[in-house]
């Protein structure tokens, strides 16, 4: 997420995504949307949501069986347009960084850092 100022929103554990089982009768967008309210306390009314995603594919071990399994997780761009974000139990800290304090804190991830740069990109291209 994007603050208005150029700085992009940093949770511990999630950013704007999906990554949740969908509730019944809804999508994928519904069930992101859900999810930053549940997690993050901004509702939709609180967010200006660009029409801007991307689709992660990545491995990941399970910590409860150890088991490695393929995951996917579809990420939205928004800016927080109104309201202040209270972070569930789910979550120990959530920052607001540059591109490259995000990239920084990213670093063993080139995938999130490529979305870094390209949400940067777009923002700036539709400013």
């Amino acid at each position: 997420m994007e603050n208005g100022t150029g700085q992009l929103r940093r949770a511990t554990l999630k950013w704007f995504q999906n990554t949740n089982e969908r509730d019944p009768g809804e999508d994928e967008f519904s069930t992101a949307l859900r999810e930053t309210e549940e997690e993050a306390g901004l509702a939709r009314e609180n967010l200006e949501v660009f029409d801007k995603e991307w689709t992660l594919r990545y491995n990941v071990k399970s910590h409860i069986d150890g088991i490695v399994r393929p995951k996917t997780v579809r990420i939205w761009l928004a800016k927080q347009i109104s309201g202040s974000a209270t972070l569930s139990e789910e979550h120990s800290e959530m920052s607001w960084g540059s591109e490259e304090e995000s990239c920084n804190l990213l670093s063993d991830y080139q995938d999130m850092q490529e979305l870094v740069h390209d949400a940067v990109h777009f923002i700036k291209s539709n400013e």
